[in-house]
């Protein structure tokens, strides 16, 4: 347990494990769970991506920020400035970064100077939670539409896979993408090549799923009070545990090792 976080979305980049905050972004070493450094300055920091050596935090407050990690800590640095409303996830697609907002989705194309150029699309999305890059294709997670959404190059929806209610945070196993479905506590296997359904996973103790991490063999499905573990391979189940009844999840990640879980209000992060 390492308190003093107050956390969201997180994710680790090999080495370290970086988590967003509602002002400032939090590099802990995965090897000892220390706390490292902190960056300010980052007003509504809410999804992380790790990319092209660099941090990159989504902001509520429609800014991406930046971290070159390789500098000491300080401030960080404004690359865009109009996402669209209320970005959250973000993703990277080998090129560009695309941001999961409200009710649109950004995408982000680095260039020379900043801030860098904004491309948002609303048509054809309810309420984006979540962005996820498969390797091929991204794709969108529609809270409100109970639906997965893949989009072509420019954020058109040309697919839409339905899943159970209210879907949320994705995950991707190398063929498939995993579903959490919080409102019917589900989580619905895709095959990410064509967008079927292959299954619907239920029981474990999954309740409520909002979060999903894969460590290169397992799966952890993470509720707000609820965290089951599957077998990628032959979604077998692991098994499963509870948390304490006032605490409340944040997101998962992992680095190969370890699932880390962010858990509010207690301001803590969790290795499991």
């Amino acid at each position: 347990l390492l308190p003093g976080l107050a956390a969201d979305l997180l994710q680790a980049d090999g080495q370290d494990i970086w988590v967003a905050q509602s002002d400032s972004v939090q590099r802990v070493r995965a090897s000892d769970s220390r706390l490292l450094e902190t960056w300010t300055g980052a007003l509504g920091a809410y999804g992380i991506q790790v990319a092209m050596g660099r941090v990159f935090a989504t902001s509520l407050q429609n800014y991406l920020y930046m971290i070159d990690p390789t500098q000491p800590a300080g401030d960080v640095a404004i690359v865009a400035d109009s996402l669209g409303s209320g970005s959250g996830s973000i993703a990277f697609d080998g090129s560009r970064l695309w941001t999961a907002n409200v009710d649109s989705v950004s995408i982000v194309t680095p260039g020379s100077t900043t801030p860098w150029s904004v491309s948002t699309v609303a048509t054809g999305f309810n309420r984006p939670v979540a962005v996820l890059f498969d390797g091929t294709n991204i794709w969108i997670s529609d809270l409100f539409a109970d639906s997965l959404l893949r989009l072509d190059s420019l954020g058109s929806v040309i697919q839409t896979v339905p899943v159970g209610h209210f879907p949320n945070q994705l995950t991707f196993d190398g063929a498939n993408i995993w579903v959490p479905n919080s409102g019917s506590d589900t989580v619905t296997i895709v095959a990410a090549s064509t967008g079927s359904v292959l299954t619907t996973l239920a029981g474990n103790g999954m309740s409520g799923p909002l979060w999903t991490a894969f460590d290169g063999e397992r799966v952890l499905v993470v509720g707000a009070h609820s965290v089951s573990l599957w077998r990628a391979a032959d979604l077998r189940p692991l098994g499963s545990f509870t948390l304490d009844a006032s605490d409340n999840t944040d997101g998962v990640c992992s680095d190969g090792v370890h699932f880390w879980i962010t858990v509010n209000p207690v301001h803590k992060l969790l290795r499991f």
